[in-house]
C-alpha cells in the first residue's frame, strides 16, 4: 500500500510539472519543489518495496508537503 501511494504521488508531481510548463508558466522555484517531491516520493516507493514502511511514509509525506509548497501562490 505504501509503495502504491508513493508511486502515485511521484506520478502526480510529474504530471503537475508537465501541465504547468505546458500552460506557459515560467521556470522557477516551483519546478525545484516539484522535482524534490518527485525524488522523495520515488525514494519512498523504493523504501516501501524493501519493507521500511515508516521511513517510506515519512519521506513521501515530506515530498508531498514540498510539492504543495510549490503549488502555493508565493511561487507563481
Amino acid at each position: 500500500m505504501y509503495a502504491a501511494f508513493a508511486g502515485l504521488l511521484a506520478a502526480v508531481c510529474l504530471v503537475l510539472i508537465v501541465v504547468r510548463l505546458g500552460g506557459g508558466d515560467a521556470l522557477g522555484v516551483w519546478v525545484a519543489t516539484y522535482a524534490v517531491g518527485v525524488f522523495l516520493s520515488g525514494w519512498g516507493f523504493a523504501l516501501a518495496r524493501i519493507g521500511h514502511t515508516r521511513w517510506a511514509m515519512t519521506v513521501t509525506c515530506i515530498g508531498v508537503a514540498l510539492a504543495g509548497l510549490g503549488d502555493s501562490p508565493a511561487f507563481r
